[in-house]
């Protein structure tokens, strides 16, 4: 038999400060009522299945993403096809919920459920699961995925960070690159991020990374752009470089996790070489002078 539930669904992209403060009041009311507090998510974006190819970047990895849900409190995290709910009414929604064992459906104050797309008064008057609508504080009522990937976009790594409550994160795997930055000091592993995540604007920015499984995060600066000084053909690849400061060891084909702390300048074309190497050295100096963070969940 199923347990008794406390449920929000959504997707939780980001799992921002308003995504936070939503499972936080799961968790509480769960706790209140003795239910299990259970996070309802999507595998994909909706809007892959609505709008194939049209879906926004994303802001978290699934596993990040449940890792956080379960920090902030829910006891169970399903993931499931939103393809095969997209067709449900909100009646019919309910009722699906409620035939495995949700008592009570946390909504917030703009979550719409079903086909029909029922708002929580809706849903509350049809009478099949308890409808509980959350409105968050006025602090965090304006933040959105949305507003974070607009953030990113714009390179406003700190205020991207201030809504998500902790540094954006990129995960992707060490590629070969052309190996020029070793030529002027800056040794560089070269990422290759997930097609479907969002990548903070072209500029240089201080990260911290951590490689594999490591628990250590290394202190960090990330080239995110086109390379101008050294790629001066038309249409150059965005490229994702990391210089792990104080590190030397062969990484190819690791995973890297690069969590995104400050941003310290925007992307230039430098003269030559030499100009590129003094740039880096005060860009590495600036990201070391930063208070450090250990908020990375």
């Amino acid at each position: 038999m199923n347990a008794a539930k406390a449920v929000a669904v959504g997707m939780f992209d980001g799992m921002h400060l308003g995504h936070r403060h939503m499972i936080r009041r799961l968790a509480e009311i769960a706790g209140q009522r003795n239910l299990q507090a259970t996070a309802i998510t999507f595998a994909e974006h909706p809007l892959a299945a609505i709008t194939p190819g049209h879906e926004p970047k994303r802001l978290s990895t699934n596993a990040l993403r449940q890792a956080i849900l379960k920090a902030e409190g829910a006891r169970e995290v399903v993931e499931t096809d939103f393809a095969s709910l997209r067709h449900l009414t909100g009646r019919e929604f309910l009722q699906h919920l409620a035939g495995d064992g949700v008592c009570c459906l946390l909504m917030g104050f703009n979550n719409h459920i079903g086909s029909d797309r029922l708002d929580a008064a809706g849903a509350a008057a049809l009478g099949i699961v308890e409808i509980i609508h959350d409105t968050p504080p006025c602090d965090i009522a304006h933040i959105s995925s949305t507003a974070v990937r607009s953030a990113l976009g714009n390179g406003e790594i700190e205020a991207a960070n201030a809504m998500l409550g902790r540094p954006y994160r990129l995960t992707g795997t060490v590629v070969h690159g052309k190996r020029l930055g070793r030529t002027i000091g800056f040794p560089t592993a070269n990422i290759a991020t997930e097609p479907h995540m969002a990548i903070p604007a072209p500029g240089v920015y201080a990260v911290d990374v951590r490689i594999g499984n490591e628990s250590i995060w290394h202190s960090a600066m990330a080239n995110i752009g086109h390379r101008p000084t050294v790629d001066t053909a038309p249409g150059a690849p965005l490229s994702i470089e990391i210089n792990i400061f104080d590190f030397d060891a062969d990484i190819y084909g690791s995973t890297i996790e690069a969590a995104f702390l400050s941003r310290l300048r925007s992307e230039h074309t430098f003269p030559d070489l030499d100009s590129l190497a003094r740039a880096l050295d005060a860009d590495r100096r600036a990201a070391l002078s930063l208070p450090k963070t250990k908020l990375y969940e």
